[in-house]
């Protein structure tokens, strides 16, 4: 086996024993501080590990550890100082393999099927197809090298998330929902947003947002403020970006905390400005406003780097295993 393979798959078990002793923990002060310890060593830790090799390979090990390691954090945060609630070693291994971030949902695991689980998974595997379709079409763009900036760019971009965010997570929602876990759509329909706080609050990766309330806005809060912990829920999205997308070209640092940041001041002005909720009421404006602001800066988070050495090489393997 791969010996940094091996080192990833090791420190993922690490994460798992962990994340599972620790949610079942009385003192929520010691568990968080070993949670957060635990996740900037699992940053250090697979930075240094994948640092010889290609970036698509260092996002994706990066990238799952990092997603366990914000899952340990989690579920202190929901469970620790409350003996009552716990997660079985199945549930919590369930919720390990899920990508939301509610692990309270696992509870009814292997209840009564809840409806809805054969239309998710068809809906998942249309937008699969359709995704693929999407990358085809970039990867001819690439080669007519048209005069459009970020266009072959935007459009892998949409169809890589045609077949992870919609496709392969509708059918992992259908395949939970069937073992009775009540979770829903991570991605609902973000083309109808009417404002940019519906579109990153409701509509786009509720995973995201389930986990920075749970372990950013409610525990800051009470000494921030709602504004206060509003922005460093925002700030850590930015940061958790960078880890996924910066390290593992190891360029474009700033940028997509810039993104988070301009977007969170964005969302600040639509409550503060009367011009803006004026726009955010009109029927059409709304949602030209909402994908302007969602679309144009995002040269910020996917940077150049980061297309050309992740994005395009992941279109490419994928439309290569296919055709």
């Amino acid at each position: 086996m791969d010996i940094v393979l091996f080192g990833l798959l090791a420190w993922a078990l690490l994460l798992f024993g962990v994340g599972y002793v620790l949610h079942i923990a009385h003192r929520k002060p010691a568990a968080r501080w070993v949670a957060w310890v635990l996740a900037l060593a699992t940053v250090i830790f697979a930075t240094f590990i994948t640092q010889n090799k290609m970036p698509l390979y260092r996002m994706l090990g990066i990238i799952s550890l990092q997603l366990l390691a914000m899952k340990v954090i989690v579920v202190v945060e929901v469970y620790v100082g409350k003996p009552k609630k716990r997660l079985s070693f199945v549930q919590w291994s369930a919720f390990v393999l899920y990508f939301g971030m509610l692990p309270e949902k696992f509870s009814t695991l292997f209840s009564k099927p809840l409806g809805g689980a054969g239309k998710l998974f068809w809906k998942g595997v249309s937008r699969i197809l359709f995704g693929i379709g999407l990358l085809f079409l970039s990867h001819k763009l690439q080669e007519a090298r048209l005069p459009v900036f970020f266009l072959s760019e935007f459009v892998a971009l949409v169809g890589l998330s045609f077949i992870l965010h919609f496709g392969v997570l509708n059918i992992s929602t259908a395949f939970w929902r069937f073992w009775g876990v009540d979770v829903g759509e991570i991605f609902r329909a973000p083309y109808k947003a009417k404002s940019l706080p519906e579109f990153w609050s409701i509509r786009w990766n509720n995973a995201f947002t389930e986990m920075t309330q749970t372990i950013a806005f409610r525990p800051l809060v009470s000494n921030l403020g709602a504004k206060g912990a509003f922005l460093v829920g925002f700030f850590l999205s930015g940061v958790l970006h960078e880890i996924a997308i910066s390290l593992p070209v190891a360029s474009g640092y700033g940028l997509p905390t810039l993104y988070f940041v301009w977007q969170s001041l964005l969302m600040l002005a639509e409550k503060k400005y009367r011009f803006i909720k004026n726009i955010t009421k009109h029927p059409i404006l709304q949602h030209i406003w909402t994908f302007c602001w969602i679309a144009l800066p995002l040269p910020l988070l996917f940077h150049a780097r980061f297309i050309e050495q992740v994005v395009y090489p992941l279109r490419d393997m994928v439309l290569s295993f296919l055709l």
